[in-house]
């Protein structure tokens, strides 16, 4: 199962050692055909250990369906959640992926959006 979804950069202060909740996944996305990833996504919730996956990609993240499993790496070096209790960043996703989101709004929207 996918415990954590990093996004961006990893924080100054944070190790990957810190970050050791299960299995480390380090960009999925890395030599797999666009068109296989939500199979990926699918595979790695699938699985029975705890994942936490770093990604860098939009288009990974589009097969998230969970936001509270997503944490945005802000201004502030500090991993922080998506706050996925927005009606209007639901709104929003109606029309768009949260890893589109991402890519066109940058790292901050996500985490202060609608500031």
């Amino acid at each position: 199962m996918i415990k954590r979804i990093i996004v961006g950069r990893l924080p100054k202060d944070v190790a990957r050692e810190d970050l050791k909740f299960g299995i480390d996944t380090w960009h999925p996305e890395n030599g797999v055909h666009p068109g296989d990833l939500e199979q990926v996504v699918k595979d790695l919730e699938a699985d029975e250990a705890e994942h936490v996956v770093f990604t860098c990609s939009p288009l990974l993240l589009n097969y998230i369906t969970d936001l509270t499993k997503i944490r945005v790496s802000s201004q502030d070096d500090q991993l922080r959640p998506v706050p996925h209790d927005l009606p209007a960043l639901h709104e929003f996703l109606e029309f768009c992926g949260i890893g589109e989101l991402w890519a066109s709004m940058g790292d901050e929207f996500l985490v202060h959006p609608f500031e």
